[in-house]
């Protein structure tokens, strides 16, 4: 049986045939801070978060440079609307459930010449397999956010943070894209790729841990691109759960999810994420062809 060992660096979401054209996203003045979001828990006096807030988490995880491309007139937002605590002994468990409302799409479009340099200093060999392409949020659902931790000399240790993107039976709104590419004249490049293939994810898993900081990945599906994500894709993402490993993610961006998991455990009105240090200003756009998508962003993004 082919292992399908996914090597990325996060997950997670979003395009369908969107007129007019990207909007790429441009940071406000440096700071050492991320995006603040709300955390309301279902009481409906705070303003819903924008997605890219809501997801910032994922380049603030990435250890390769990163760029962020929001859709034109985007109205998705995630808003919290659900808590629940239980104790039990030294440990505790908090469960909040998100909602994601709006149109357009999110995407995390990680710099192939970063992604590449880094993994073939790791990966030997003459092909360098499942290389992270994008994570694209796209679409309407529920999902939760799991705490669980102790309490350790009186003071709350979160020791494990997970996101469901799946909830109330909906689909996940987060898709990542994955590609190999081979060696050619002694050298890797992007433009060499092969083997694209499209993932559906369910869940994010991060852990306190002593040794290097990992992520844990659940797929729903694997589709190649272009193709109908069915019966079979779920087979290949069930199969695919049973092989992959955690994956490797930056150290400060694992404390920032425990210390999410913290704020959340604490009912805190609002947490406010580190910055993201490889996200990088977009240097290009994407035009979308009026109706439909480009020829780039259907390839690289849609995979249903």
């Amino acid at each position: 049986m082919k292992k399908f060992s996914i090597g990325i660096t996060v997950v997670l979401f979003m395009i369908g045939s969107v007129p007019g054209a990207i909007a790429t996203a441009q940071p406000d003045a440096p700071s050492e801070e991320g995006p603040t979001i709300v955390l309301e828990y279902g009481s409906g006096k705070g303003k819903a978060n924008s997605a890219e807030d809501f997801m910032y988490f994922v380049p603030v995880v990435s250890p390769t440079l990163i760029e962020c491309q929001t859709s034109k007139a985007n109205t998705q937002t995630a808003r919290i609307i659900s808590f629940r605590k239980e104790l039990t002994g030294d440990g505790f468990f908090v469960r909040c459930e998100f909602e994601m409302k709006g149109r357009g799409y999110y995407r995390n479009r990680y710099l192939p010449a970063s992604m590449i340099d880094k993994y073939s200093k790791m990966q030997k060999g003459r092909t360098l397999k499942n290389m992270l392409d994008y994570i694209v949020v796209e679409g309407e659902g529920y999902g939760s956010i799991e705490v669980s931790g102790n309490i350790v000399n009186g003071a709350e240790v979160v020791d494990d943070v997970k996101i469901h993107f799946n909830g109330r039976g909906c689909r996940s709104t987060v898709r990542i894209g994955l590609y190999n590419v081979k060696r050619v004249n002694g050298k890797f490049d992007y433009a060499d790729r092969y083997n694209e293939m499209i993932v559906r994810v369910n869940a994010l898993a991060f852990k306190r841990s002593d040794e290097d900081a990992k992520m844990g990945v659940v797929i729903a599906s694997i589709t190649g691109v272009g193709k109908r994500e069915g019966l079979w894709a779920r087979v290949k993402g069930a199969i695919a759960n049973l092989f992959i490993p955690p994956v490797e993610i930056e150290p400060a961006g694992n404390r920032a999810m425990l210390d999410f998991g913290h704020a959340l455990y604490r009912q805190k009105n609002s947490f406010t994420f580190p910055k993201a240090e490889n996200l990088v200003d977009s240097s290009h756009e994407m035009v979308i062809k009026a109706g439909g998508t480009s020829d780039e962003s259907k390839r690289n993004v849609t995979g249903s």
